[in-house]
């Protein structure tokens, strides 16, 4: 059954306040697509550029501006940066 996936209200403050940009929330809805479920995400910063259609500098700085607002976790493992998304609504069924 498909769902929309809902944004917090946390991600639409910080952008309020000037702490993260729009493209910061769209990124975050790709990263909700990709690991709403709990688990971290593997994903190269290449591979979301290309599915984005963004720079990878775009990307760094998106995740940055995610990271300093405490709403992803990011994790060096042997095979590249895992992430994990903090700011989460969990959907009741």
């Amino acid at each position: 059954m498909p769902y929309f996936q809902q944004l917090s209200n946390d991600i639409y403050r910080d952008i309020s306040k000037g702490q993260l940009i729009s493209a910061d929330m769209h990124f975050y809805y790709y990263l909700l697509t990709k690991g709403g479920h709990g688990s971290p995400i593997l994903l190269p910063e290449k591979r979301m550029a290309k599915d984005l259609n963004v720079s990878v500098g775009k990307i760094q700085l998106a995740i940055r501006r995610l990271k300093i607002t405490g709403h992803i976790e990011r994790t060096k493992t042997t095979k590249g940066y895992s992430t994990r998304l903090l700011t989460i609504i969990n959907r009741k069924i």
